[in-house]
């Protein structure tokens, strides 16, 4: 900077009144020992710290037996001797071949041809964990036994989660349709009603095998509108955004929907509720039969999902007055 400019700056500072030689601006220096806890003499400041660092220590160790107390200790389970492998061998290579027929339908050759054609034609493998015999075996003694998907795990000794994945894969839920009250104003209150008397809504769910929902289309009108009505409007309209079924998978429904791609309805004309299938002399005879016993059996999962629904809220069975657009 030139000696003009500084002069100018040093005229500036002289019009202002302010110079840095000002006193205003000389910076007052604190002593370093002013703040130095050696050198505080209030008498209580060592004990202020100390009971603050045992309380500290408290906070820390209650929050330790806190963690403690509410952590989750994984017991296991499958902890037989006799492995899901080697009881599947122990059933192929028993001396007598009606061992393995009667557990499995077929006999031991038949079995191993089955997965061998099942592997050849890319439509099963080997995983990391579990072998393409215990699969198998696992989806042959739920349709040839009538096993639960809990006893097949016991008895391969894997957990209910892997049974799930390898047997009905392909099935990834239900649909199916349930009345809630609904509050609406005299001059609509015709359509709601319903053969149950109070006005209600038609709800179509579609439920997962987790007891979750994962569609839900609600607020047609209980006594005028069909199952298979909303359905079909729901599944054609795409700013409902139905979660429809890819390629090779399928929802379970019942009788009142059509039967189409990705949706998989019982044999009409056949026993198909479950309680149809209970007592001495309820034996399943044909294929229909066993078949629709099969659907019933899935697809109770969505009445399940309702009943954990309705039983939680209970507001549903009894609505307030809230209006519903019509």
């Amino acid at each position: 900077m030139d000696g003009g400019g500084t002069s100018s700056m040093k005229s500036d500072y002289e019009n202002w009144g302010d110079t840095p030689d000002d006193p205003q601006y000389c910076v007052t220096e604190v002593p370093d020992n002013e703040y130095d806890e050696e050198t505080n003499t209030d008498p209580n400041y060592a004990e202020i710290l100390n009971l603050l660092d045992s309380l500290f220590r408290v906070i820390e160790e209650l929050h330790f037996n806190i963690q403690q107390a509410y952590r989750v200790v994984r017991i296991p389970q499958s902890t037989s001797l006799l492995t899901g492998h080697m009881w599947i061998h122990w059933v192929l290579t028993s001396p007598n071949p009606n061992t393995c027929y009667e557990r499995f339908r077929m006999y031991p050759s038949t079995f191993m041809k089955l997965c061998s054609t099942l592997k050849n034609n890319g439509y099963l493998g080997n995983s990391r964990y579990v072998k393409i015999i215990e699969k198998v075996a696992a989806f042959l003694l739920i349709v040839c036994q009538v096993h639960s998907q809990r006893s097949v795990a016991d008895r391969l000794q894997r957990s209910t989660h892997t049974i799930s994945t390898y047997v009905g894969q392909d099935c990834i839920g239900a649909i199916d349709g349930t009345h809630i009250m609904a509050c609406v104003t005299n001059h609509d209150t015709v359509p709601f009603i319903n053969r149950k008397k109070p006005p209600t809504q038609n709800v179509m769910c579609v439920t997962d095998f987790d007891l979750y929902f994962t569609f839900v289309c609600s607020g047609w009108e209980g006594s005028t509108v069909h199952d298979s009505r909303i359905f079909t409007s729901t599944i054609s309209d795409p700013v409902m955004r139905f979660p429809t079924p890819v390629e090779g998978f399928y929802y379970l429904v019942d009788y009142g929907y059509a039967c189409s791609k990705g949706f998989l309805p019982p044999y009409r004309n056949e026993q198909y509720h479950m309680q149809n299938f209970h007592g001495s002399g309820a034996q399943l005879r044909r294929k229909k039969e066993l078949f629709n016993h099969r659907h019933s059996s899935l697809r109770s999962v969505v009445e399940r999902t309702f009943g954990i629904w309705k039983n939680r809220f209970k507001i549903l069975e009894n609505m307030p007055p809230y209006e519903i657009p019509a």
